[in-house]
């Protein structure tokens, strides 16, 4: 896979997903450096397999962003839409309903 340890990932993801953004800037700062990470990184390719696993990454990495709300930053919330975006685009239908899902979801949030 091209995303590491893409389980360990997913389930990091999700556990920063029962607890609120941190409040302390260096930490805010380090958390938002690793989902412009994930989401700038994490590149679907064409294998099935890969795309299971870099997809869920990514799915993941947005349902935080959306967890944080308003509070997470713009420039990621943009990144979110950009991969939803996509994934709407993709003719995989379990995919374009998680997006459309997750895109419903964000829609919700002030100002994206």
């Amino acid at each position: 896979h091209h995303a590491n340890a893409p389980w360990f990932q997913v389930q990091c993801l999700r556990f920063l997903q029962m607890y609120d953004r941190p409040s302390d800037p260096a930490v805010a700062k380090m958390l938002q450096d690793v989902l412009e990470s994930t989401l700038s990184n994490t590149k679907v390719t064409r294998s099935v397999n890969r795309n299971n696993a870099e997809h869920s990454v990514l799915f993941e990495a947005v349902n935080l962003i959306i967890k944080q709300g308003n509070t997470s930053d713009s420039k990621l919330r943009n990144l979110a839409v950009q991969h939803l975006t996509r994934f709407v685009n993709i003719k995989e239908p379990n995919i374009r309903y998680l997006g459309l899902v997750a895109m419903t979801k964000l829609a919700k949030l002030e100002g994206t």
